[in-house]
């Protein structure tokens, strides 16, 4: 719960709540009222409307809404729009949300734009994955998803079996089309990423070996043959 009551005396500098009291399962989090009601409407409506969350003590009840993420909120409308670089991944997806529930549509659009023009690499390709796991049909993320897509792609080239693991994991089915199946590697069983693989596509990747395999003879391998790099793999 957010409560608005008893707001911090504004003075020169003051950028963030910083008052929190909990109380077993709900928190009260100290917010200067006037800062609300001149960034979103929303607040202005919960203040000043005919709602009963609009109470004489000042109170107003969230449902649904994270300390965490609200305080990131209130940390986030003393920015200026054009400036969330400094937002991490998860708080970007975060931010996205709970601006929508407060309808404040600038800052939901500012948070896809940082999300958008986030740089995709390993070191936060998980984060995005997982963030779009969520909601695998929103249409909104269709451009974030392929831009995730595309960089896995070319990742298959030195980490196959890695995207193969984090594509099962995270329901990114289009990149276990047959279509990428000529970028599997011919030793995937080597890299630890393999056994974490569930067992059918295990025995997918075994399965695309062994007609590698088939195209060889022993006088002739290709470059990258199972037979060539592990022979024992196919002895009797």
């Amino acid at each position: 719960m957010a409560t608005p009551s008893d707001p911090p005396t504004p003075r020169d500098g003051f950028r963030h709540s910083h008052t929190h009291c909990y109380e077993d399962a709900t928190v009260q989090i100290a917010v200067d009222e006037s800062l609300l009601k001149k960034s979103l409407h929303y607040f202005v409506t919960r203040f000043e409307g005919p709602w009963l969350e609009a109470t004489a003590d000042g109170v107003i009840r969230l449902r649904d809404i994270t300390k965490q993420d609200f305080t990131l909120f209130l940390d986030v409308i003393y920015e200026p729009l054009s400036d969330m670089s400094f937002l991490r991944v998860p708080q970007a997806f975060a931010l996205f949300f709970i601006s929508e529930y407060f309808q404040a549509h600038e800052f939901r659009d500012a948070a896809r734009a940082v999300l958008e023009r986030r740089p995709k690499h390993w070191g936060n390709i998980r984060d995005f994955m997982e963030a779009l796991s969520k909601h695998p049909s929103d249409k909104r993320f269709e451009r974030l998803r392929a831009e995730c897509v595309t960089f896995l792609i070319s990742a298959m080239d030195t980490q196959c079996v890695q995207v193969l693991f984090y594509a099962e994991a995270y329901g990114f089915d289009e990149l276990l089309a047959d279509d990428f199946t000529y970028l599997w590697p011919h030793d995937a069983y080597h890299d630890p990423y393999f056994r974490m693989l569930s067992p059918g596509l295990q025995i997918r990747v075994f399965f695309d070996i062994v007609q590698a395999a088939s195209k060889c003879t022993d006088e002739c391998h290709c470059a990258g043959c199972p037979v060539l790099n592990s022979p024992a793999l196919w002895s009797d």
